[in-house]
C-alpha cells in the first residue's frame, strides 16, 4: 500500500542484499523475507542480507500533464503505430467512434480503420519504444498519477465524443480542458 507525503508516494519494498555485494528490491507483495531466501538459495544466489523500506515511486514533475496515446491500426504486432499527444486525442477520438477522417501531426487515417486508442505508457515513463512491460511495471503503472489521469482524461474525451453533435463541439468543450 503506497503512502503519500507531501505530493509523493512510498511503496513497501524488500531490498535484498547478496554476498557478492549486489543489491535488488522487490515489492513486499514479492513474499516474506523466508521465501524470498529459499527462492534465491534455489536459485544458487548467496543472500546476506534483507530489510525493508519505503521507496518513494513518485512521479516527476516534468512528465505532468504529458499524456500520450498510441492509435494501433492493424492487429499485425510488427506494425507501425501512431503516437498521439493530448491536444490531438479529441478528434482522432472523434474519428474512431464516428467513423470519420482525422488528421494529426504524425499520420492521417480513417476512424474505421482503427483498432484502438490507448494510453502509451512506455512513453510516458520512459520506456524505450519495443519494451515488454513486467509485473513490476504495471503496478507502477497503476499508481503512477501521470498514467491514472491519462486514463481519465481519455474516458472524459470519450463521455465528450458521446455527448456532442459536431467535432466543432467537441473540439470547443476539450479546448476547456487543455487550458486547464
Amino acid at each position: 500500500m503506497a503512502i503519500k507525503n507531501n505530493n509523493s508516494y512510498f511503496m513497501p519494498y524488500h531490498i535484498i542484499r547478496f554476498a557478492n555485494g549486489d543489491e535488488k528490491k522487490l515489492p513486499l507483495e514479492a513474499g516474506t523475507e523466508t521465501f524470498i531466501k529459499e527462492q534465491c538459495e534455489k536459485a544458487g544466489l548467496k543472500v546476506h542480507s534483507i530489510r525493508q523500506a519505503n521507496i518513494d515511486v513518485s512521479t516527476k514533475k516534468e512528465r505532468n500533464h504529458n499524456f500520450l496515446y498510441e492509435v494501433r491500426l492493424s492487429f499485425n504486432e510488427d506494425a507501425q503505430n501512431i503516437t498521439i499527444s493530448k491536444d490531438e486525442l479529441p478528434i482522432v477520438m472523434w474519428a474512431f467512434l464516428k467513423d470519420a477522417k482525422a488528421v494529426c501531426k504524425n499520420g492521417a487515417f480513417r476512424g474505421k480503420d482503427i483498432i484502438s486508442i490507448l494510453p502509451n505508457f512506455n512513453s510516458m515513463l520512459g520506456f524505450n519504444k519495443g519494451y515488454d512491460l513486467t509485473p513490476e511495471d504495471f503496478a507502477l503503472i497503476a499508481r503512477d498519477m501521470t498514467c491514472i489521469n491519462a486514463r481519465n482524461y481519455q474516458n472524459h474525451i470519450k463521455s465528450l465524443c458521446h455527448e456532442s453533435k459536431t467535432s466543432q463541439e467537441l473540439l470547443e468543450k476539450s479546448s476547456v480542458l487543455l487550458l486547464a
